[in-house]
């Protein structure tokens, strides 16, 4: 091989690598702050037998909202591992 493909290859390699570690950390981020606002969305405590249609309107509109956020935590994890795969693959390839 030339001197100056095998430049390039090592360059694209090595650009392929970084790119794929700094999609990771973007995407370990966006989890972290997915997961936040899961937390900061804690259902309120309303206790007592009586509450008003307001409220059990509110509640389960912060139930759902939580329950898309799990969901988004899980495609994140995915996607997480699939870029964890493919930088075991571009290292495989090196």
């Amino acid at each position: 091989m030339h001197p100056a493909t095998e430049s390039t290859v090592g360059t694209s390699w090595l650009n392929q690598l970084a790119a794929l570690r700094d999609q990771r950390a973007l995407l370990g981020e966006l989890k972290d702050d997915v997961q936040q606002a899961w937390r900061q969305l804690a259902p309120g405590a309303m206790e007592g037998s009586w509450r008003s249609s307001t409220q059990r309107a509110y509640s389960d509109r912060v139930e759902y909202l939580r329950g898309e956020l799990q969901g988004v935590v899980a495609q994140l994890e995915d996607a997480e591992s699939a870029v964890n795969r493919s930088i075991e693959r571009v290292q495989a390839g090196a």
